[in-house]
């Protein structure tokens, strides 16, 4: 089949002596989310009122499943 030519076709590992080289396993590339990385970057003004604009909108989401769960109703009286 297909074969390399040259050798030395292996990637390189850690040795007894060489402990500051990366041992190309990938291990240290470290990749994290776009958005993990703009949390991280952002102003704590930004982070805040990110935050507030969560934290409202859970609350009018909530207000309006209680109001519709409790107080709407339909109420049909046959006499």
């Amino acid at each position: 089949m297909l074969r390399r030519r040259g050798g030395g076709g292996d990637l390189p590992t850690f040795t007894s002596n060489q402990t500051s080289l990366p041992d190309g396993s990938g291990k240290s590339i470290k990749m994290e989310a776009p958005i993990v990385k703009a949390v991280r970057t952002a102003s704590v003004f930004t982070k805040w009122t990110y935050g507030w604009l969560f934290i409202s909108s859970l609350f009018m989401w909530g207000g309006w499943t209680w109001i519709r769960r409790k107080s709407a109703s339909i109420i049909v009286d046959c006499k």
